[in-house]
């Protein structure tokens, strides 16, 4: 996630970048301002040819505040300017690219020169360099190859339903069906026929989760003139017919506030019609059970976007809400004018975990689910519990996260239950006297001196706190750590290891299998 407004300049290269749940196509020239408070991902394609690794790609990232005057230059500039008007959003930079890179490379010299007077010149560059690119940046052209795929991508989206082949959409792309199905299976990893039925039967489901009609019209309503043949590709792709993965949707199902309750429906096999939903704070329910949402809620910052929520929820007119027992009054109030509400405990309830999901799986009517995912877990537990024993044996271990320019001692519930309760691993001393939830400030000076022998670090995804781990981790604080030396400090991501849920607890368990070679 960027904190701060961001720009990536591509020197050499093609890739894509995934920004606001769309993926673009970027090459060499190509510039992209990402939005403070978006999040993104940026990767380059692997080259088909050995001989050209070495130049895989190049790019550029900077990271910066902006600020707009007051009226008439009157007031101090002390009001963010995160939409940044004066800067394209994208474009290219095909005739001062070299210029442009001379930019960079002085600003990276001088950024990172420990000096202050060329922290004042790297300002100085970098503001020369947003004016030459606000000045000179030059819109896509229309026959740019990647840009006539993507295109072609985003005309699938909308257009799933007309009668679709391969000829057509090489047209719109304005290249031959050959080379354009080469060039979208390397961007997409798939075919575009692939894709166009991926896209219908993705909005079939949905349309089977809304219950918005026969199968004859939904199956018209994605393209497929033929329902017999629909239900045939639908079975061959999900592994049910659509009347049978109709009635697993029986009940219409709305989650509000926290994703973890996405961890109880996922061990049921159930979905929801609406549920908060990120691909970066909750990206396993988003890779696996978003295609099945129809409404995706925000779930980054959900406090600010929570009346939005709300307001979505009540559209969707669910016949069941399910929510975590710390909403606020005032939203309860909300959802119950709605509909039903079942309120789901945390780690701090009255209610262990295993009961929770089979009540849940009760109230369901999806009791089968629910033994048969604890037997699996069981069993799961055992294997990990032997395997585990004999590789980490009494090692203590101690869960720390870092945040900004900060370390944590942390007691992340579901950590916390996975470790040492469930496996009954041995805590550092570290924990002691913190309670669960609870996270304790800590320097490198004090987990040196700890007895921990396995540090599971969990960094946040955040741009400051992503640099500030790159630089700590070149300092030698870092490297004489012992558990650093013993090649012990494991990093693990935020999903699972700062959620509570039955699924959560099953990847926590996966993880450190992975990690002590099992």
């Amino acid at each position: 996630m960027h904190v701060l407004t961001a720009l990536i300049l591509v020197h050499e290269g093609e890739g894509v970048l995934e920004l606001a749940d769309r993926k673009r196509l970027v090459r060499k020239g190509d510039f992209i301002v990402c939005p403070a408070g978006s999040t993104s991902l940026f990767y380059f394609h692997t080259p088909s040819n050995p001989s050209d690794a070495s130049n895989s790609g190049l790019a550029t990232m900077f990271h910066f505040d902006a600020y707009r005057w007051g009226e008439n230059f009157q007031e101090s500039p002390t009001v963010p300017d995160t939409a940044c008007p004066w800067l394209p959003s994208s474009g290219k930079l095909a005739s001062q690219l070299e210029r442009i890179g001379v930019y960079c490379r002085s600003i990276f010299e001088h950024f990172y020169s420990g000096e202050d007077r060329s922290l004042w010149l790297a300002r100085i560059e970098f503001e020369h360099m947003l004016h030459e690119i606000s000045l000179y940046a030059e819109t896509p052209c229309s026959n740019d190859r990647m840009g006539a795929v993507e295109s072609t991508k985003a005309f699938i989206d909308q257009h799933y339903a007309d009668e679709l082949s391969l000829e057509k959409l090489a047209g719109l792309a304005e290249l031959s069906p050959k080379y354009f199905a080469e060039q979208f299976k390397k961007y997409y990893a798939v075919s575009p026929m692939e894709y166009v039925a991926e896209v219908r039967l993705r909005k079939a489901k949905q349309l089977l989760a809304s219950g918005s009609g026969p199968m004859k019209e939904i199956a018209h309503a994605v393209g497929y003139r033929d329902e017999f043949y629909f239900s045939r590709k639908f079975k061959k792709s999900f592994g049910v017919s659509p009347s049978a993965y109709l009635k697993t949707r029986h009940t219409k199902i709305a989650v509000f506030g926290t994703s973890a309750i996405l961890g109880y429906l996922a061990a049921l096999d159930a979905a929801p019609y609406a549920a908060p939903l990120h691909p970066k704070w909750s990206p396993y329910y988003y890779r696996t059970m978003g295609p099945d949402i129809p409404v995706h809620l925000n779930a980054y910052q959900h406090r600010q976007f929570q009346q939005e929520n709300l307001e979505q929820i009540q559209a969707a007119q669910p016949e069941l809400i399910l929510c975590s027992s710390g909403v606020q009054d005032w939203e309860l109030d909300v959802l119950r004018k709605c509909s039903r509400v079942y309120e789901i405990e945390g780690a701090h309830g009255e209610k262990a975990w295993r009961e929770q999901l089979k009540d849940l799986g009760a109230l369901l009517h999806r009791e089968e689910e629910a033994d048969a995912w604890l037997a699996g877990f069981d069993e799961l537990l055992a294997e990990a519990k032997q395997s585990l024993s004999s590789i980490i044996g009494g090692a203590r271990v101690l869960p720390i996260r870092l945040f900004n320019d900060n370390f944590y001692v942390s007691g992340d519930e579901g950590a916390s239950e996975t470790l040492f309760t469930q496996l009954g691993l041995v805590p550092s001393e570290m924990l002691n006297g913190l309670k669960p939830g609870d996270s304790r400030r800590s320097t490198l000076a004090e987990i040196r001196k700890s007895d921990a022998d396995l540090l599971l670090l969990v960094v946040r995804q955040d741009s400051h706190t992503l640099e500030h781990w790159r630089s700590i981790q070149r300092h030698s604080d870092w490297s004489s750590l012992p558990q650093v030396k013993r090649g012990t400090v494991y990093v693990m991501s935020s999903y699972p290891w700062r959620e509570y849920s039955p699924t959560a607890f099953v990847h926590m368990i996966q993880d450190l299998l992975r990690i002590s070679g099992n």
